[in-house]
């Protein structure tokens, strides 16, 4: 029973559904052609008003060949979607200025890499949402695999052997009536000691610090920020990075906590050498 359910998921109907394209449908493929993977709870939190409604029409466009999906893992998690050749078409006929590409998804990533990932994107669906919601937008967002390539690296003192310094993602947004904010930005799953979080932490510092990152982004502008899952860990970390810099460029936040209506606005997030939590944008 379980199995023939498992199956269910991956294979595709035929014929398929009837489907007419719809503007929300351009919008989702669009944004998950910028995010390589989507969850159905991703797509509800970006565009849909439920999950359930994300997944209902996901599900058709799966069937029709303009979504992939698969699964990582046991059968109860969740499906993770990426574009087919259905939405590269699609995308190419609506954004006529713009080149798509159909990427290569690596469908047998292993469970803890996938749940890191999708973290991430957590993150970047609570960040997108409200920036859409208050007319602001992403100007920049590199993820991980697109800061591998040409890594910077730093040598830091009493060290034979460079570091790398890359990020899970860098970003730079736009808010009205605000500015811009720029932020590198960690996951940390409670897998990383303090001691290795302490090197990854001075490795910013010396980056920061002789010029490599301005190099790299044409910003001076830099916080951050590391989220995580207890807040134990989160105190942890935010006492290991004070350990090693007095500069407050440093922020943590659970994920639970990361929402469309708090990321930006709500103090949800703690400062390095500071007692209470404050918003990224009082910050």
């Amino acid at each position: 029973m379980t199995a023939r359910r498992y199956a269910a998921r991956d294979q595709r109907k035929r014929p398929p559904p009837p489907i007419q394209i719809t503007p929300t449908d351009v919008q989702l493929l669009r944004t998950l052609y910028d995010f390589r993977l989507m969850t159905t709870a991703q797509a509800a939190t970006l565009i849909y008003r439920t999950t359930a409604q994300a997944y209902d029409r996901m599900n058709k466009l799966y069937h029709n060949a303009y979504l992939d999906r698969f699964t990582v893992g046991t059968v109860n998690t969740p499906l993770i979607y990426t574009l087919d050749k259905g939405a590269i078409a699609l995308l190419t006929e609506q954004f006529p200025t713009e080149t798509f590409t159909l990427y290569a998804v690596n469908q047998r990533i292993k469970p803890l890499f996938a749940a890191h990932t999708l973290a991430v994107l957590d993150v970047r669906a609570a960040i997108t949402r409200v920036l859409w919601n208050r007319g602001g937008e992403v100007m920049h967002w590199l993820g991980e695999s697109e800061l591998k390539v040409n890594p910077d690296r730093v040598y830091l003192a009493g060290e034979r052997d460079p570091v790398t310094v890359i990020p899970d993602s860098w970003f730079q947004i736009a808010i009205p009536s605000v500015g811009t904010l720029t932020a590198a930005l960690e996951l940390d799953r409670q897998q990383m000691s303090s001691k290795r979080f302490q090197h990854k932490i001075m490795a910013y510092e010396q980056y920061h610090l002789e010029g490599g990152y301005y190099r790299r982004y044409n910003t001076s502008a830099l916080r951050v920020l590391t989220v995580t899952l207890s807040e134990t860990h989160l105190h942890t970390l935010k006492a290991a990075t004070e350990a090693v810099t007095e500069r407050e460029l440093y922020f943590f936040a659970l994920l639970d906590q990361i929402t469309p209506d708090a990321v930006l606005d709500q103090p949800i997030w703690w400062r390095s050498h500071h007692r209470e939590q404050l918003s990224l944008l009082s910050g």
